[in-house]
């Protein structure tokens, strides 16, 4: 409907609106009534005297009518919100309007996808250079804004005039665009344009097109349950609208502007694999011993995958290979790989496939960080001088047995004394066995170094102090120590024991031992221990649980553990040597033991792997580290950037470097105070859902967008409808018609009101 005149958006509104202007002609067809004739001599000369005016006044209903009518329908047109599309007579409207031609185009890894012998980047790039071209051809007054989604708030291009002179600028400009590494996501780069546009727009028309391949991870909501999607609908503003997907943002951004289209470059759903991760089954990377990983490969087609091949590369050596017989469609396979690593350092390690339709996602990195063993801090409580009767010694028998083999563990053991000046931050796990007290500076660097991520074991003994233990380590549930102390249970003659009760082997340090006909629950005898419980609150709350109890009548607790900030506290209520128990005697003592010491040792393997724009965060040592270090970026050897880390609180370096756009192993060169050279590595990978090539589909997405100015199109069709041949609005044209024609109608009836009187 009225196309002839390029007018859009002709609802429902408007037509029972249009038919309300009949309401004035029936108001003044009613107040028409006939009355009974009354012949009276007076009124002949009133006759008279009407018959000469009677052709004036009816002009003057007739104009007031027109003007009452012209009200309805414009308040009708007013509620519709209708638009000029470049068509019929509109067209000589928006062709004499200027604009401002605003393209957020998606420079994100998944545009690197081929189509045919070139890329959905490249047919991206070939849609905007035609567009400007044929703007500054056909409408050399308008102005571009290009932005790309990797860094929306920094434009390529910012308020360009598209006229003869300044074109070759902007094509250049284009063709220098490439494919960055950052995800895409479309929902935080519309509402950076949405804050962009918030300012006064003034007279200013804005039509907004947003090139992209239509992937479906971008534009529409995840997956969620009801619940996750009321909640979502519940919140309020632009931050509500971009968990429900870019296109909700995209209506939002479209009530600032007079179109916005979203033009879809995206071919097909194509077959494409990807690595998804590099995971380390080990807690720490130790040289010379043999280290487990997993390369994560995710198959993103709709067709399974065959004959797969994986390969591993761990710095300079052979590649490790391995083959996938067959990956189901939209599955995931952990493919393993072990390597043993010589050297302690920083390796540098990736993972490959051949390469598809995607060749980006076929590679992943991780930068390995070996260290010469796990650092082990073993405290005595009750050192002697003869063999085999200190605290410690079956624990250090355990964790680094004698012998050509390495343990991965470097342990060192001191005594109670020799504790209290020891720097703590070069050790991963803390053994306090049967100490008496812990004074205070020595709690405070404990609580400190615990929260950092280090892992604290207690094996207890007749030399400790309950009521110090309660008070200071366990201070009420918030100490160090998981559980409060209550008395000595059991029999010190050994004649009466207890065993680990059936339930104990369900915890990651014991669940070597799971099993109906378990040996080691039954046989292992106990004849001492200390009482007592954790915290209710620390209970209830999950950072406190008991990991291992006895069965004796009361089910005191064996082993419990506390989580306090990124490290760990377990307590064990005997002793670690062979005093209470026949425990160190058995075969399930070095077990258990170094299952505990990995358990509680920090995760590092993988501690250097992040994702593309996240920074390098470390803290150093300033007493074993220069201050002055340099950041050398991947793929160019001549681009080191050398900066002097601040300190903190004059104890630790800082390092925090943020310019990682870019994927690849990244090398930071170290100077250390001996004059030494050290290197660290870091592996900043893609985002893995970058390699889902599944498209959102343009007839759903237009069905979230129905109602709303933003249009689904192709490049074709966006070419096609012109550099201004999306939509204006003439809401403002409208209201200020309406506001003029009451005015007028209120003027004229208080005239002509006033020339008869």
């Amino acid at each position: 409907m009225f196309q002839w005149l390029g007018l859009g958006a002709v609802n429902s509104t408007l037509l029972w609106g249009a038919l309300l202007v009949a309401s004035p002609i029936i108001i003044h067809l009613l107040s028409k009534r006939k009355f009974r004739i009354v012949d009276w001599a007076a009124m002949e000369f009133l006759l008279d005297a009407e018959r000469r005016n009677r052709r004036r006044i009816r002009l003057e209903h007739l104009i007031l009518l027109l003007l009452r009518c012209l009200a309805v329908v414009l308040l009708a047109l007013l509620v519709a919100r209708p638009f000029l599309r470049r068509t019929g007579l509109a067209a000589r409207v928006v062709e004499t309007a200027r604009f401002e031609q605003i393209v957020l185009l998606d420079d994100s890894p998944s545009m690197e996808a081929r189509l045919g012998s070139k890329t959905v980047f490249d047919e991206a790039k070939r849609l905007l250079l035609e567009f400007v071209r044929r703007t500054a051809r056909e409408r050399p007054g308008d102005t571009l804004t290009l932005l790309v989604t990797s860094e929306p708030s920094r434009p390529i291009l910012n308020g360009q005039y598209l006229t003869a002179d300044k074109v070759e600028g902007a094509t250049r400009a284009i063709e220098g665009l490439e494919v960055s590494d950052k995800a895409a996501e479309l929902d935080a780069a519309l509402l950076a344009l949405d804050e962009l546009l918030s300012g006064p727009r003034g007279n200013l028309n804005r039509l907004v097109a947003v090139v992209s391949d239509l992937r479906r991870r971008d534009w529409l909501p995840p997956l969620a349950s009801g619940r996750q999607a009321a909640q979502a609908g519940e919140g309020a503003g632009a931050k509500a609208e971009a968990s429900r997907g870019a296109a909700a943002v995209a209506r939002r951004l479209a009530g600032k502007v007079e179109g916005v289209a979203i033009v879809d470059v995206g071919g097909e759903w194509a077959p494409n694999l990807s690595i998804a991760e590099i995971a380390v089954r080990e807690k720490a990377l130790a040289a010379d011993v043999s280290a487990r990983f997993e390369v994560v490969v995710a198959n993103h087609g709709q067709s399974d995958a065959a004959d797969v091949a994986v390969s591993l590369i761990p710095g300079n050596a052979l590649p490790l290979r391995s083959t996938i017989d067959v990956l189901r469609a939209g599955a995931t396979a952990a493919v393993p790989f072990t390597y043993t690593f010589r050297e302690a350092g920083s390796v540098p390690v990736r993972a490959e496939l051949p390469a598809d339709v995607l060749p980006r996602d076929n590679t992943r990195y991780l930068a390995a960080r070996i260290r010469k063993g796990v650092n082990i801090l073993l405290v005595d409580g009750e050192p002697s001088a003869d063999y085999g009767r200190t605290e410690t010694f079956y624990l250090r028998r355990a964790l680094d047995p004698p012998g050509d083999s390495a343990s991965g563990n470097l342990v060192e053991t001191v005594t109670e004394n020799q504790f209290e000046g020891l720097p703590l931050d070069r050790f991963q796990v803390i053994v306090l066995a049967n100490l008496y007290r812990v004074t205070e500076n020595r709690l405070k660097a404990l609580d400190g170094w615990v929260r950092r991520g280090g892992g604290l074991v207690f094996f207890l003994g007749d030399q400790v102090d309950e009521i110090v233990y309660n008070e200071k380590l366990h201070a009420g549930g918030t100490g160090l120590f998981p559980l409060e102390l209550s008395a000595l249970k059991g029999d010190e003659t050994a004649r009466r024991w207890v065993h680990l009760s059936e339930g104990s082997a369900n915890h990651p340090v014991l669940r070597v031992f799971e099993g109906a006909q378990n040996p080691f629950l039954r046989r292992v005898k106990f004849f001492r221990w200390w009482a007592g419980a954790p915290s209710k609150d620390a209970l209830a709350k999950g950072t406190a649980q008991v990991i291992a109890t006895f069965d004796d009548p009361d089910g005191s607790p064996a082993m419990v553990e506390h989580t306090l900030g990124k490290g760990r506290v377990l307590a064990v209520t005997t002793t670690a040597d062979g005093e209470w128990s026949t425990w160190p005697a058995d075969p399930s003592y070095l077990v258990t033991v170094l299952e505990l010491a990995r358990y509680m040792t920090p995760a590092s393997g993988g501690e250097g792997a992040i994702g593309v724009g996240q920074p390098l965060r470390a803290t150093l040592d300033p007493a074993r580290y220069d201050s002055d270090v340099a950041v050398q970026p991947p793929g160019d050897a001549g681009a080191a950037q050398r900066q002097a880390l601040p300190s903190e609180d004059g104890k630790r370096l800082v390092l925090d470097y943020g310019e990682t756009a870019r994927r690849g192993i990244y090398r930071v060169e170290l100077k250390r105070r001996d004059e030494s050279a050290e290197s660290m590595h870091w592996a900043v990978n893609l985002d893995p859902a970058e390699g889902d090539l599944r498209p959102a589909g343009r007839p759903e997405l237009a069905r979230l967008l129905a109602g709303s100015k933003v249009a689904v199109v192709s490049g074709s069709e966006f070419l096609s409808r012109g550099a201004a041949g999306a939509r204006m609005e003439i809401w403002r044209a409208v209201l200020i018609a309406l506001v003029a024609a009451l005015c007028i109608e209120q003027a004229l009836a208080w005239w002509f009101g006033t020339r008869r009187s």
